[in-house]
């Protein structure tokens, strides 16, 4: 396998997709006395705090949100919020201690979240040697590492019988060398002959983005011949290969090979090429629910499972004709899947910059200094409350249900952020169709980074 280095560059041009494609058409300001502002106000379940220390007392009434659903996904409207991150860490303890969730997946390498898991159930490793697997600043954060040594405590309690699993569900940032090795060395036990095909396929294969760009296209191609390949001999001797092995064995294998298949593909994008990179966008998210419901329906704790994604691919409605994840996730799985974004009207962000050029710049916090009148997240923030959960799914007829439906803008900020053109991080959206519900946050700060070793 081919030598990996990252490209971060790669990385962003594709969380550009649903982030910056669509712009507001939102119209008129509204004023804060209203119908609208009214049954918010009169809707809204108030929450003291986002520290995920503090009591779940006011978390309760959450538990008639929730209801039954058994994906629960935890949206962002920035990758790099400390109180965005803090309130998922407090909602996945809510989940767990409350309403019996097992596994949290995130939007993170499938090969680094296995390894995030083998330390939450066993204490093997560093918690922030294994946090740092994803590659990826966002992630890299002490919210999220305080969330892992969290998970790891639960699991370490004798007295917690259910244990938290962890999971990534993304393919398109890295291969590690762990989800080929799984794949070769479960071959070896149930089909010894053909371990060393699939050896030979999966030798020279693209680990990230940078070292499959340089590639020529016919090179790219064969990668994703050679990759189906193992995929497809798995498939072709299932039956033989379960009564050598088991089941869950079996399935896996399969499912580390579908995922080489996955990352080869996406690799083989020229994210350089907007075109492309549309198809890759949406072929990243359709692999994301394919991989989540994997989880759900295959992996052990993943009968309930909470998802951490930003807000562009746990919604449930179409953005810019895209489809994210979490429209294909409510389409198989109906009202199973509980999406719950995030808005905010103020505060700091990290995000690396953007020049005249269209060129990336440092990595820096950026501050919003108010919402723009013609948003959903000015209207959430005159509702009075610092923080705040609103239920979507049950909006009156008449005034209200015509405001909400909109379509208005609402922000939603990813990996990159160009500060000469903040207007345009509003999408037009309508809020009820991409969300069930929406914890609006008055005021966030900057997230507390961790410098990536390599």
């Amino acid at each position: 396998m081919r030598r990996k280095s990252f490209c971060f560059v790669s990385v962003c041009l594709l969380l550009l997709i649903y982030l910056s494609t669509s712009l507001i058409g939102c119209g008129q300001p509204q004023p804060t006395s209203s119908p609208v502002l009214s049954w918010i106000k009169q809707q809204a379940l108030p929450l003291k705090t986002t520290d995920p220390q503090a009591p779940l007392d006011d978390a309760l009434p959450l538990q008639r949100i929730v209801g039954s659903a058994s994906i629960v996904g935890l949206g962002e409207a920035t990758h790099g919020s400390h109180e965005f991150f803090t309130l998922k860490h407090r909602l996945l303890e809510f989940l767990v201690e409350k309403m019996g969730f097992t596994m949290f997946a995130m939007e993170g390498s499938w090969s680094a979240g296995e390894q995030i898991n083998t330390y939450v159930l066993t204490g093997q490793g560093d918690a922030a040697n294994v946090l740092e697997q994803f590659h990826f600043w966002t992630w890299n954060t002490q919210e999220v590492l305080a969330l892992v040594k969290w998970v790891r405590a639960y699991d370490a309690d004798p007295s917690h019988v259910h244990k938290v699993r962890f999971a990534g569900f993304d393919s398109h940032q890295f291969i590690e060398t762990i989800t080929f090795d799984r794949v070769t060395q479960y071959l070896q036990t149930v089909d010894p002959q053909s371990a060393a095909r699939v050896t030979s396929l999966y030798q020279g294969l693209p680990l990230d983005l940078a070292s499959d760009a340089q590639l020529p296209l016919s090179t790219q191609q064969q990668d994703v011949v050679h990759a189906q390949q193992v995929y497809n001999l798995l498939k072709q001797h299932e039956t033989q290969y379960e009564t050598r092995s088991s089941l869950q064995a079996f399935a896996q294998a399969l499912q580390e090979a579908r995922v080489v298949v996955q990352g080869v593909q996406f690799l083989s994008y020229n994210l350089q090429d907007p075109q492309a990179r549309e198809q890759a966008g949406e072929q990243r998210d359709a692999f994301m629910a394919e991989n989540i419901a994997w989880l759900h329906e295959h992996a052990d704790g993943g009968s309930k499972l909470v998802l951490w994604a930003h807000d562009g691919h746990i919604q449930t409605g179409a953005q810019s004709g895209s489809t994210p994840m979490g429209m294909y996730l409510r389409e198989r799985y109906q009202s199973q899947y509980l999406a719950i974004g995030t808005s905010f009207y103020q505060g700091s962000f990290n995000a690396y910059g953007m020049d005249n050029s269209g060129q990336f710049t440092s990595l820096q916090s950026f501050t919003v200094q108010a919402s723009e009148q013609k948003s959903y997240n000015y209207m959430f923030g005159h509702a009075g409350f610092s923080l705040y959960a609103l239920d979507l799914r049950h909006i009156p007829s008449g005034e209200v249900r015509q405001w909400m439906s909109g379509p208005h803008g609402f922000l939603t900020i990813g990996a990159v952020y160009d500060s000469a053109a903040g207007d345009t991080y509003y999408a037009s959206l309508s809020l009820p169709q991409c969300f069930d519900v929406i914890i609006h946050i008055q005021k966030v700060t900057a997230s507390q980074l961790i410098p990536l070793s390599q």
